[in-house]
């Protein structure tokens, strides 16, 4: 404690580095994601179109971690490729440092399932599987309409 100052001036010096941690850590809390356009890709080639669908994502970091989320949207459109899929990660991954998340399907045919998992593949981009195993790409009957959403945390590298 500086023994120069007043007891006032104390206290405003300490408000303001308050005020300062304060914008700090609001300008990093999740509430305030950036946006970023996940690429998409098949490992067998036939390399993903988007069409009329819709590719957006959005990410935060906080401390060591990076929060994101991605959604694919299905277009009538859009050119699913060949094999499975990847989307890309907002930053580069430590490969590492294991990372998976959640996988939401909306509309998704009958037969499939609603929710899934996905695993770092890369140091940018994440594989998605639903839960019997099958991973997702073109094969997967996803339509028009239909959405893939991913959400979760990795470590950059």
């Amino acid at each position: 404690m500086r023994s120069d100052l007043t007891l006032d001036q104390l206290v405003a010096e300490h408000a303001k580095k308050l005020r300062d941690l304060e914008a700090m850590i609001s300008a990093r809390l999740p509430g305030r994601l950036e946006p970023y356009t996940p690429t998409w890709q098949a490992n067998a080639g036939g390399t993903p179109v988007i069409g009329d669908g819709t590719l957006t994502g959005r990410f935060c970091t906080l401390g060591p971690v990076i929060y994101f989320q991605a959604r694919l949207v299905i277009g009538s459109t859009t050119t699913q490729g060949t094999g499975p899929w990847r989307l890309g990660t907002p930053t580069i991954a430590d490969l590492t440092i294991r990372a998976t998340g959640a996988l939401r399907i909306e509309g998704a045919p009958a037969a499939a399932q609603n929710v899934g998992v996905w695993g770092l593949v890369q140091t940018t981009g994440i594989g998605m599987w639903d839960l019997a195993g099958a991973r997702f790409q073109s094969t997967s009957g996803l339509a028009a309409g239909d959405i893939l959403e991913a959400s979760g945390t990795y470590v950059p590298a």
